[in-house]
């Protein structure tokens, strides 16, 4: 019976790019990489949308190692980037502002 994944289904032999909201320390991208393979489905790439970078001496990331690409949308720097810029913006129109970048 294959199994439905964002409403696709998949199964033995499959081959999948997997998407992940956001990416810190790999632990739990890797534990989702590992439960595609006990049903035979290969992970082939990762694509997170955030990456918080995490200094790599505490990634546990390994996909490379095992043939798996990891691609980032986004980094947590560009994101506080984009907010200095913003708060640059409302500075300038005389108004008071504090925006606190937040990644859940």
């Amino acid at each position: 019976m294959p199994m439905a994944i964002g409403g696709t289904p998949i199964g033995r032999g499959d081959k999948v790019v997997m998407v992940q909201d956001v990416l810190r320390t790999g632990t739990q991208t890797m534990q989702a990489v590992q439960k595609l393979e006990k049903f035979m489905v290969r992970v082939v790439a990762v694509i997170s949308l955030i990456d918080c970078e995490i200094p790599e001496n505490e990634r546990d990331f390994g996909l490379r190692t095992i043939g798996i690409d990891l691609v980032s949308i986004l980094r947590l720097s560009d994101i506080e980037e984009r907010k200095k810029h913003l708060v640059d913006i409302k500075s300038r129109r005389g108004e008071k502002s504090h925006l606190p970048a937040v990644v859940a």
